[in-house]
């Protein structure tokens, strides 16, 4: 019995310690290694890969003249309302912050969306006040996997962003993993008693 206690408290122990790990990854768009390609190719973090695209319109990096952020700039040019940047995550995130910008007379949006695109967070401005930048702004979610932001709703022109930080949500066993891990727990304690009798 002293056996099985041990083998839970190691069991219980390591699923602790998986599930706290919050890696965060900063995108400036400056360097390789901070997302300066990521448009052309994904960017490959410890915890997972970062992809770029955009649904319409035009996804690029921008060299830092947009709406007054410094630096290079992630920015997504509009065509047609209902349009957006979009970075997807293959692994779950947990918050993300930045700064943003816009064309004199527009809005920007940004969203946080989990794996079936449900928006988890959301931040809007109706103005983005003279090609000021504005945040950092926050937006947090359980399991997040894509984070869009467009000049909208109806405008058409830009919205850039820059200065991410992306914190990677906690790891969570899969419940098939935490059964196979249960049974082997029981089996090795019904074993033991086979032993002991």
């Amino acid at each position: 019995m002293i056996y099985l206690k041990r083998a839970l408290l190691i069991l219980t122990v390591c699923l602790g310690f998986s599930s706290t790990s919050q890696a965060v990854v900063m995108l400036d768009f400056d360097t390789v290694a901070t997302g300066s390609d990521v448009v052309n190719n994904p960017l490959v973090t410890a915890d997972g890969t970062i992809t770029a695209s955009a649904s319409g319109g035009s996804l690029y990096i921008s060299d830092g003249s947009s709406g007054g952020l410094t630096g290079d700039v992630l920015r997504f040019d509009e065509t047609s309302d209902g349009q957006y940047g979009q970075l997807a995550f293959d692994y779950n995130v947990s918050q993300i912050s930045f700064l943003f910008a816009g064309f004199q007379s527009g809005a920007f949006t940004a969203q946080l969306l989990d794996s079936s695109f449900n928006i988890l967070d959301s931040f809007f401005d109706a103005d983005t006040n003279d090609d000021l930048p504005g945040g950092p702004i926050v937006l947090s979610g359980t399991n997040a996997r894509y984070f869009r932001f467009f000049d909208g709703p109806g405008g058409l022109s830009f919205a850039g962003v820059d200065d991410l930080s992306i914190t990677a949500g906690p790891t969570v066993p899969e419940p098939t993993t935490l059964a196979l891990l249960g049974l082997g727990v029981a089996g090795f304690g019904c074993a033991r008693q086979r032993t002991k009798a």
